[in-house]
């Protein structure tokens, strides 16, 4: 039976794009999963830390890759895991990547079918911040010092 309907004016609110550069952030979340279409895919979704002075602080960004369909991206995977510090020809499970610190560079482009303005994780690379230790609050990342540790 084929699909009847009327026309709609969609109710897409576009989201503020982070501005496009440099920037200090942890990795919140990061392993496999699949499209509706039953595609596999690997993702890394990355919060700017709030404990650098930067701009766009606790906001946060994802990146899919597509390593089964691509071998580019199977191979941007792996070089990311070196700038996480996997050396080189070493094994690793991306879920040792959640909770590290790394330098993104968001990018912008023009999507060619909607024509909307799109943001996107160019490239990583160490962080310049270094790292500490954090716990996730409802204000970004807080500090934990020796005074606060029970024992």
């Amino acid at each position: 039976m084929p699909f009847y309907g009327k026309s709609a004016k969609s109710n897409y609110v576009p989201k503020k794009l982070i501005k496009a550069g440099d920037y200090e952030a942890r990795i919140t979340d990061c392993g496999e999963n699949f499209t509706e279409g039953g595609e596999p895919y690997v993702f890394f979704t990355f919060q700017i830390r709030g404990d650098v002075e930067q701009d766009e602080k606790g906001t946060s960004i994802s990146k899919k890759f597509f390593p089964e369909a691509k071998e580019r991206d199977a191979r941007k995977i792996n070089s990311w895991a070196y700038e996480l510090g996997v050396d080189e020809g070493e094994e690793y499970l991306l879920s040792d990547f959640i909770g590290m610190c790394c330098l993104i560079h968001i990018s912008h482009f023009v999507n060619q079918e909607s024509g909307r303005e799109m943001q996107y994780v160019a490239y990583i690379a160490p962080s310049k911040a270094g790292d500490s230790a954090k716990t996730v609050d409802a204000g970004g990342f807080s500090d934990y010092g020796a005074d606060d540790i029970p024992f």
